[in-house]
């Protein structure tokens, strides 16, 4: 990766002294070129991408949002539709989004960020200059598989299917009840979303995957492609569902490579 690139771009303030529930993690930057607004998967935090920070180049701020319902938010209601979660995310990051922006999610996370991108777009405000579109089938097709509304012991079972959720957090009455409702929540963001019909986007995607996983295979990943008018770029890692936790500097070193090319002069 050439950090290097990232001096041909005029200087961005920095949006990290802003303080809101869903920017937690704030990562200041002194000069930066970019802004990379990053979102978890069903039933994760913005602490998965709270090192992000160090493994990209100084010249990209850095923002983990946090939707209601999880870690610090643990206490508000969760979202169970993606639609008004998109409107309120445009909401609350509209101050933040006048210089170049890119967007990262996993799984959910991409969901939300094709949902945001429609939105804004819907109200004529500026959009992404790339979006990385990770572990997540193309939203117009049928999930696999309904997870939301199975009974308590079959949803436990197919958590401990995808490897993605401790073992610790099933193991106590009490953790359960906190854990559930939101995984529960988030599913149905994802199995009841499906993308209305419109242009495809004028953003190019990165399309983020994991070889090993089965909840996304490569062609569900690829059909994204579908959705954007300015290309899409499929790359996979030697990894299951969850490699932003097993593979973060790989995965990291993709992202930073890809938003390099945004920074070269005509390129934001």
């Amino acid at each position: 990766m050439d950090a290097g690139a990232f001096s041909f771009v005029p200087r961005l303030r920095t949006l990290a002294s802003v303080s809101s529930p869903w920017l937690p993690y704030p990562t200041p930057r002194a000069a930066p070129a970019l802004h990379l607004f990053c979102l978890p998967h069903a039933g994760g935090g913005a602490s998965l991408f709270r090192g992000w920070h160090e493994r990209l180049p100084p010249e990209v701020e850095v923002h983990p949002v946090q939707p209601p319902g999880r870690e610090a938010r643990l206490g508000e209601r969760a979202h169970t539709r993606i639609e008004p979660l998109a409107a309120e995310l445009a909401d609350v990051l509209e101050p933040h989004l006048g210089a170049p922006y890119a967007l990262f999610g996993h799984s959910l996370g991409a969901l939300i960020c094709c949902a945001l991108a429609r939105e804004r777009r819907a109200r004529g405000l500026s959009l992404p200059v790339r979006m990385f579109l990770s572990g997540a089938s193309a939203p117009h097709l049928e999930p696999l598989r309904r997870l939301h509304d199975l009974e308590e012991e079959e949803l436990v079972e197919a958590l401990r299917e995808m490897e993605g959720t401790p073992e610790s957090l099933f193991a106590k009455a009490e953790l359960r009840a906190l854990f559930l409702p939101l995984l529960r929540a988030d599913f149905e963001l994802v199995e009841t979303y499906r993308c209305p019909e419109g242009e495809p986007l004028p953003v190019p995607f990165v399309l983020l995957g994991g070889e090993r996983d089965q909840e996304v295979p490569r062609e569900r990943l690829a059909a994204w492609s579908v959705h954007t008018s300015a290309g899409a770029q499929l790359e996979l890692l030697p990894a299951g569902h969850f490699y932003p936790l097993t593979h973060e500097a790989e995965l990291t070193s993709l992202v930073g490579a890809a938003l390099a090319l945004d920074c070269l002069p005509g390129q934001s």
